[in-house]
């Protein structure tokens, strides 16, 4: 008798999907306590049986994933502190959906003239001295106006694949958390000199090399980091880049579904954080230290460089298509 009133609910569990889970562990208790005498245990491998046939009612019934399992599909548009990125996300109960895809930061730019300095730090018109030497053993033209800046310009190279598992505590709510990871490339930031100036930056690079020769280290040019000279190299690059973990867990809070429930579009908004390491500043492949960033700009390098975690806050716009 009992496996014919187990076998209605379950029926009836199939024929209303939005039906919760609490409903159907409340009806298959009630189910076992009306007829405890037909299925009442006789021994512990009985019970096992029984709880397992409970359990495995619980995950069967349609309340424990009311959209089925990779039943419903849906794709997203995204706009966050990440950059922009698409991805593909499906059901897995409705307690729990999956979205994998890419977030990339558009080429953000901040361009602007540094300058340049002496490795002590001293007053860029004492080379001026030593300059009509210097071009008349190098064959050049520089003058001291030339090397007292040089454009420099930043870049945002953020980029990542993303895996991610959103879970909704409360059957009825849009509110969940998610969990994830970012996998991309070290680099983030990169900064640069730029245009015209590359080719100033070469008579610099010259210039040092004829200051190392001469024993006169201390009047070599660069643009300054912290207390971290960064030096042109042959081809007139100076460039510096900024390096955190490729491989970024995630955790996240936020409202609205990967898949819309009811509707075909839907609206999420959310707001978490990558713990991507502690970022490290590298000078041609050279790593900075955290002594090398303490220096003239007050320390804002050394603290940027203890910032382990990165917001990311988004606003996704989805269409379910299957």
């Amino acid at each position: 008798m009992y496996h014919r009133q187990i076998f209605y609910t379950f029926e009836y569990s199939h024929k209303h999907k939005d039906s919760i889970k609490v409903l159907n562990v409340l009806c298959i208790f009630a189910v076992i306590n009306q007829n405890e005498r037909y299925i009442k245990p006789k021994n512990k491998r009985e019970m096992r049986k029984i709880l397992t046939a409970v359990a495995a009612f619980i995950l069967m019934s349609p309340a424990g994933y009311a959209q089925g399992v990779f039943k419903h599909w849906a794709i997203g548009a995204e706009v966050s502190t990440s950059g922009i990125g698409l991805d593909i996300a499906t059901s897995v109960t409705s307690l729990i959906q999956l979205r994998a895809g890419f977030d990339v930061m558009p080429g953000l730019k901040y361009s602007n003239a540094v300058n340049l300095e002496t490795i002590e730090g001293y007053n860029i018109d004492m080379v001026e001295q030593y300059l009509p030497l210097y071009n008349t053993l190098m064959n050049r033209n520089l003058t001291v106006d030339d090397v007292k800046k040089v454009d420099i310009e930043g870049k945002l190279t953020m980029s990542d694949v993303k895996f991610l598992v959103d879970v909704y505590p409360f059957v009825l709510s849009n509110f969940h958390i998610t969990a994830g990871v970012f996998i991309g490339p070290e680099k983030v930031v990169e900064a640069y000199n730029t245009g015209a100036s590359k080719e100033v930056m070469q008579d610099v690079y010259l210039w040092n090399t004829y200051c190392e020769r001469l024993g006169y280290e201390s009047y070599q040019i660069g643009v300054p980091i912290g207390n971290r000279f960064i030096k042109p190299d042959a081809n007139g690059q100076a460039s510096a880049e900024l390096r955190v973990n490729g491989v970024k867990p995630y955790l996240g809070i936020g409202f609205g579904r990967a898949v819309p429930r009811h509707k075909r579009f839907g609206l999420m908004l959310e707001a978490g954080c990558k713990f991507w390491g502690k970022p490290k500043i590298y000078e041609h492949d050279t790593e900075v230290t955290t002594e090398e960033l303490q220096g003239k700009d007050n320390g804002w390098m050394e603290r940027f460089h203890k910032w382990k975690v990165y917001p990311h806050v988004s606003i996704r716009l989805c269409g379910k298509i299957l």
